[in-house]
């Protein structure tokens, strides 16, 4: 079991700390290995490979092992966790491996909400991010994703504004905590364009940018639509718009209107 509510994240997700996970590298998970009553890392990845399915939390068997997903991550990149299925731990201790992978397919099922979240365990609410590097190009400017655009209209000048674009993921967010603070007089920036944060002309600023990143990345675009009408949120992200450039509801609202463009079109062009 978890150990506590402490260790769950807002999603109620089991962010890998579970005592006897396989992937908890502790002596109580050994000690249950010992015994058979648990399969070790290396069972469980060689089912990943037989079956192409996941290794399920055992204290929430609808989700993904967070630890399981980073030791793959980390040790075996080529293969694909946000495909497959889940393997039930009672199923595997109770019929074996065979009858485990087997029986796996019931779990994964995309969930009515989508809480998009880098550090989600759960494949889609990851991929969504403004974090992940999503390349295209903004008026003329190439972008390595998004998260570098939308820090960059933090910054006045065209010059720093291309290089902050050139950023991505953690980087650009850490690079845009230490830029000068637009919060005083309210204004962001685009190519020699003043905007106010609480004006419509930003708000369609920022849904231009994010119809331009579906229009020119598959992965992306394909990603999104995969959502179908799925309810988008962003718990992690800031609910006041003096305080940040984009809240979670002008994202949440911008992904699921360029969603619906993309599923009004068969050819998934706008």
């Amino acid at each position: 079991m978890c150990k506590g509510d402490d260790n769950r994240d807002e999603n109620g997700l089991c962010p890998g700390q579970c005592m006897c996970c396989p992937f908890a590298w502790n002596d109580e998970a050994e000690y249950v290995q010992n015994l058979g009553c648990l399969p070790t890392p290396f069972d469980i990845v060689e089912m990943k490979k037989q079956s192409g399915h996941n290794w399920a939390c055992h204290s929430d068997e609808s989700k993904q092992c967070a630890g399981f997903v980073d030791h793959m991550k980390e040790h075996h990149p080529e293969i694909d966790t946000s495909t497959g299925k889940l393997i039930s731990y009672d199923k595997w201790y109770r019929e074996g491996p065979e009858a485990a992978m087997e029986q796996a397919g019931e779990h994964l099922e995309m969930a009515d909400v989508i809480n998009i979240d880098f550090r989600s365990p759960i494949p889609i609410e990851t991929k969504l991010s403004n974090f992940n590097n999503y390349p295209f190009v903004f008026s003329g400017v190439e972008c390595a994703g998004m998260e570098g655009l939308v820090q960059s209209f933090k910054i006045k000048d065209k010059k720093d504004q291309e290089l902050m674009c050139t950023f991505s993921g953690r980087q650009a967010k850490k690079i845009g905590r230490e830029l000068p603070d637009w919060k005083h007089d309210q204004l962001l920036h685009w190519r020699g364009l003043d905007y106010d944060r609480d004006g419509k002309a930003y708000y369609e600023l920022v849904l231009s940018a994010y119809r331009a990143m579906a229009e020119q990345n598959e992965e992306f675009r394909t990603l999104l639509v995969s959502t179908g009408d799925r309810k988008l949120t962003h718990k992690v992200g800031s609910s006041k718009m003096t305080e940040t450039v984009l809240t979670e509801r002008e994202f949440c609202e911008i992904l699921t209107t360029v969603r619906s463009s993309l599923l009004r079109s068969s050819v998934m062009e706008f």
